[in-house]
């Protein structure tokens, strides 16, 4: 039998013989039982372009610590009620940018009995203990009470790689996990059932950041003890890209060739006749890179223009003079989703009168940042279509006897 400083060293396939007295618990054959080292070769040995494998699962991969290599070794990382025991391997990541975890990928596989699927799983996300070499928890029985994030997930089915020896597996974290620009983390992926087998953890032949550490108390390795050889383990995050929000706002305004203009300095503003309708057409935009949330978009229209309706109906409208206000609320809009808004209104003048129309939109991503964009609209009242004055003497003698006389009498005036 080898010595401590080797079994440390977790080289080989080891056999330790563990003498356990425990009188409360019940445990078949105790004797019989020899817990292995903290890491094992596989049984049969992988080509390295069969190493990886995107699944369902397979949104853009945000940190890459690679996959298995022929030469992997599997790491104990597995909790044991039975027997019992308690064996962790985690490995580091950071983003320089705040960014969402939504699943996890990672490599794997069993030695000292038959492996089996699916398999029971703890997925841990620890701090940076300050030294930027650990997770917290150091020297701990079993440091999990110190995780930021801790998701148990049941019967996690594994993708064996051809030729057996390694599971592929993957999970969604639920809920994602908003990791910190320039924040160091660490993760620590454990199975969970009764030894024999035991289960473990591959490594990499990348290196990112600071290597591995393990612990596995009952053997004597503390945690957390930087493995070695020093490695780096086998395994990815995907979710979402670096996140970029923005929002456009544009309004435009219906000519009187029916043309929209964006008329949205004094300089080019659009022309209507008093007593005629004016259409404007509001379009928002998510010019970012991620979905936005709670977008209130608001229209305030100078009275010397009524408001009559608008497509879709606005949720709040008042009056305050001199504006009309108008508010729209959009629970969400995916990257890239375009809305639109029509609104009518009336051409009140006076004649020569060149008011403008403000819209303004405002929201956050998904992440908390906000959001902010506006736009004008002007729009010139002129003198309405002259009415032959002959006509127009016939409608004001009967004009109190036919409402169309008492319409057309408006027009014009």
């Amino acid at each position: 039998m080898k010595n401590r400083k080797n079994i440390l060293k977790g080289a080989g396939v080891l056999l330790i013989a563990v003498v356990m007295v425990f009188s409360s618990i019940a445990v078949a054959n105790t004797n019989e039982i020899d817990l292995q080292t903290m890491s094992s070769k596989p049984q049969y040995k992988i080509k390295q372009s069969q190493s990886k494998e995107m699944g369902k699962l397979s949104g853009p991969i945000i940190w890459d610590n690679g996959g298995t290599i022929p030469n992997s070794n599997l790491y104990s990382s597995q909790l044991d009620q039975v027997y019992p025991f308690v064996s962790q391997v985690a490995d580091d990541f950071h983003f320089e940018e705040d960014t969402l975890i939504t699943d996890v990928h990672w490599f794997g596989g069993f030695w000292g009995g038959d492996p089996f699927d699916p398999v029971d799983f703890w997925i841990y996300i620890y701090a940076d203990d300050g030294t930027g070499n650990a997770p917290t928890g150091t020297g701990m029985p079993d440091p999990s009470p110190t995780a930021l994030m801790s998701y148990f997930y049941q019967g996690v089915t594994g993708m064996p790689l051809d030729p057996n020896g390694f599971y592929s597996y993957e999970v969604m974290l639920d809920p994602p996990f908003q990791a910190l620009g320039s924040h160091k983390y660490w993760i620590a992926i454990q199975a969970v059932f009764a030894f024999p087998p035991q289960w473990g953890w591959a490594n990499t032949d990348q290196y990112h950041l600071s290597t591995a550490v393990q612990g596995f108390p009952i053997l004597g390795t503390l945690f957390w003890t930087v493995i070695s050889p020093e490695v780096d383990m086998a395994w990815y995050l995907t979710g979402e890209e670096q996140c970029d929000p923005s929002i456009d706002v544009e309004k435009y305004v219906k000519d009187k060739d029916g043309r929209w203009q964006d008329a949205d300095t004094a300089n080019t503003s659009i022309t209507l006749p008093k007593c005629t309708n004016a259409t404007f057409k509001i379009v928002i935009t998510n010019t970012g890179t991620c979905p936005l949330i709670n977008i209130k978009v608001s229209d305030i229209m100078h009275d010397s223009l009524k408001f009559i309706s608008a497509t879709p109906q606005p949720a709040e409208y008042w009056y305050e003079e001199p504006f009309y206000y108008m508010d729209w609320y959009i629970p969400m809009m995916d990257q890239t989703e375009v809305i639109e808004i029509y609104i009518t209104a009336h051409v009140e003048g006076p004649v020569c009168s060149t008011d403008y129309n403000y819209v303004k939109v405002d929201g956050t991503c998904i992440h908390g940042i906000p959001v902010f964009d506006y736009d004008y609209a002007y729009v010139h009242a002129g003198k309405g279509t002259p009415i032959n004055m002959a006509f127009k003497n016939f409608l004001q003698k009967y004009a109190n006897q036919f409402q169309i006389t008492q319409k057309l009498l408006q027009l014009g005036l």
